[in-house]
């Protein structure tokens, strides 16, 4: 079956439309190039319940109307504040082509038309409905290390059960990923040394690496499936999984309220020769939907 064009002036016109329909909403695209065709197929209550779905190969593309928030609709003269609540629509077709139109306070709606120009999460439950390949993920998977490591920490120092239990450098280096299940040894590596670990085993368990594992059931994650798993692509995986986790450097401030001194300098040094501090933004969409 030929792939339907349609002009970026008629999906356009289809987001616009849409907007005054109810949020929660996955509608398929049919008619001519020059006049879509929007038929609703199914309540989405939470964007969630579409990974793992597939459009019907009779489907020319697909619609998404979603409640939702905006962080850059939320730039102030003071600069940027809460997410404010927005109504998203967002149109691809089966050759890459989307639109997504936001309207604010009933007033503006922000259009913006091209061959997959926008990346988040809506965009990548989207594209895998329709099959398409997401935008790739520029962060590595030790990252994702990174993130599980002082979220541990975390974890364990603000609980007064457990706070007790980190006193030194070899506590903190015994929640790092990589050396949690290693048995205790003599050698504690410093800052520098740990950061090279943990970029040696990004490398070695890159995204498609460990997207194989957990969609053959290899590796177990919380709250994805194989199957889910294998839904995905390399690139919308990796965003899910470091979705997972606030960016590092909230970890880290947040970290700084209950250690100080030459441990908290070590975990901020560990990040540093990594490479992310200062920059290293989990890959949450600039429009979302719901409470994500």
């Amino acid at each position: 079956m030929a792939l339907r064009a349609f002009t970026p002036a008629a999906l356009e016109a289809v987001a616009r439309r849409l907007l005054s329909e109810p949020p929660g909403g996955l509608y398929s695209l049919g008619g001519t190039d020059r006049r879509p065709v929007t038929v609703r197929r199914l309540e989405v209550p939470d964007p969630n319940d579409l990974v793992g779905i597939v459009a019907d190969p009779s489907w020319a593309g697909i619609a998404l109307v979603l409640e939702g928030r905006s962080s850059e609709l939320a730039e102030t003269e003071h600069g940027r504040g809460d997410p404010v609540s927005v109504n998203i629509s967002f149109v691809v077709d089966r050759e890459g082509l989307s639109v997504l139109a936001i309207e604010h306070d009933d007033a503006t709606v922000t259009i913006s038309a091209g061959r997959r120009p926008v990346s988040g999460f809506i965009a990548d439950l989207a594209n895998r409905v329709l099959g398409l390949s997401c935008l790739p993920e520029d962060q590595p998977s030790s990252l994702l290390i990174l993130s599980e490591w002082v979220q541990s920490l975390l974890d364990a120092v603000a609980d007064p059960l457990t706070s007790p239990l980190i006193e030194t450098w070899a506590d903190i280096v015994a929640l790092h990923p990589v050396l949690a299940e290693a048995e205790p040894a003599a050698w504690v590596p410093g800052p520098d040394e740990l950061a090279e670990l943990t970029i040696d085993v990004g490398r070695r368990w890159p995204w498609s690496r460990l997207h194989r594992a957990a969609a053959s059931g290899t590796i177990a994650i919380d709250g994805l499936s194989p199957a889910e798993a294998g839904w995905m692509d390399d690139a919308f995986f990796a965003r899910w999984m470091l979705g997972v986790h606030r960016p590092v450097t909230e970890l880290l401030d947040d970290l700084s309220l209950f250690l100080d001194g030459a441990l908290l300098a070590g975990v901020s040094g560990t990040v540093e020769a990594v490479g992310w501090l200062g920059f290293a933004e989990s890959k949450r969409s600039s429009f979302t939907s719901g409470d994500e």
